[in-house]
């Protein structure tokens, strides 16, 4: 006779502290009770499979709809060390799912996040950033940071935070200075500055953050005549250069040079820009010849941004007397025209028109 029921004799409790999944209806508003909870133990383990079950949409759905993320939000200022860490950790993964970030916008959590940027701890700065990061990604996520205040306190952060959190900060600022106020905002909290301080840090990431946020930036005619008055074009053309200062075996990726050359677009429309290109450097149009020779890089990127960089110089009649001596842009010119690249060719025929104009 086959048995097909068994009872064990005294089975062990369950834990008290431990996070038994619920079925159904019930999942979420347990989980979010849960995290709510007073006993400590019970809170953070409830955290941590929170952080995991985030990365179902479904689960963010409906945590987020019994209330999850301003008790996050909440928690990221909490005293316990924990506490702090996993649910700054829940609202990092929280803001890469769109009912995640529609919670953040709807529930006006980002002011109590920021708060956590104070934290002494890196992992939780860095929680905090990433999710204001991928908040920052949309429109109404820009207007509610901006609104938050957040561009005034990525901005004095990038200038002290470790160099390992520098990017996210840059990359978050990038985003937000496409508002008017955000630019506004970032001009005030000396942005201009602090982005041309970190072109020449040690870390390439940083860099090419640094450069890129600048660039951006300075299609703002106020910002283009502060980063003229900070040197801006000298320490751009610098990346682009084997530079004494770091040693001649220094080759700077190619994300770094693909943002130093579209800082340059910007910078060099002013008057201004073009004449420190031709007067930097090692001497009088080597700086002209360096960005030249990126024309000869084999990315796509580069070379579209180094033609919109010609088209702007050439209109200085030294620079332009400089290159059509050398003979050897004409060439690159000619070649990128017939490259069969629609674009790179429409770009190709402007430098050359600028290059080949006479009055």
């Amino acid at each position: 006779m086959s048995i097909l029921h068994e009872n064990k004799y005294d089975p062990a409790p369950i834990p008290r502290t431990k996070i038994v999944e619920a079925y159904g209806l019930l999942k979420c508003p347990k989980l979010v009770e849960q995290v709510a909870g007073e006993d400590l133990e019970v809170r953070n383990n409830a955290l941590a499979v929170l952080s995991e079950e985030f990365r179902n949409p479904y689960l963010v759905q409906g945590c987020s709809a019994n209330g999850i993320i301003p008790l996050l939000a909440g928690m990221v200022v909490d005293p316990d060390y924990n506490t702090r860490l996993l649910s700054s950790r829940a609202l990092s993964i929280a803001a890469l799912d769109a009912n995640g970030l529609t919670a953040i916008l709807e529930d006006s959590a980002v002011a109590p996040i920021l708060e956590g940027m104070k934290d002494p701890s890196e992992v939780v700065r860095g929680n905090v950033y990433e999710c204001l990061y991928n908040v920052s990604k949309t429109s109404l996520g820009i207007d509610a940071c901006v609104a938050a205040k957040v561009t005034t306190a990525f901005v004095r952060s990038a200038k002290v935070e470790t160099m390992s959190l520098k990017p996210v900060l840059l990359r978050t600022i990038y985003n937000l200075v496409s508002s008017e106020q955000g630019l506004t905002d970032a001009l005030r909290a000396s942005a201009v500055k602090i982005c041309i301080d970190l072109i020449h840090c040690d870390n390439a990431e940083t860099r090419t953050e640094a450069v890129k946020t600048l660039g951006f930036i300075c299609y703002d005619e106020s910002a283009k005549g502060e980063a003229l008055d900070y040197d801006a074009v000298e320490k751009i053309v610098e990346l682009l250069t084997e530079s004494p200062r770091h040693g001649p075996s220094r080759r700077q990726p190619i994300s770094v040079i693909a943002a130093a050359t579209m800082a340059l677009m910007a910078v060099t429309s002013t008057d201004e820009g073009k004449r420190r290109i031709f007067t930097c450097g090692e001497g009088s149009g080597r700086a002209a010849e360096h960005i030249a020779a990126l024309l000869t890089v084999d990315n796509r990127i580069i070379k579209l941004n180094t033609l919109k960089v010609i088209s702007n110089i050439v209109v200085y009649p030294p620079l332009r007397n400089l290159l059509i001596e050398g003979g050897v842009t004409i060439e690159h010119l000619t070649a990128l025209r017939d490259s069969g690249d629609a674009l790179m060719e429409k770009h190709a025929r402007i430098a050359l028109a600028a290059v080949n104009w006479r009055a």
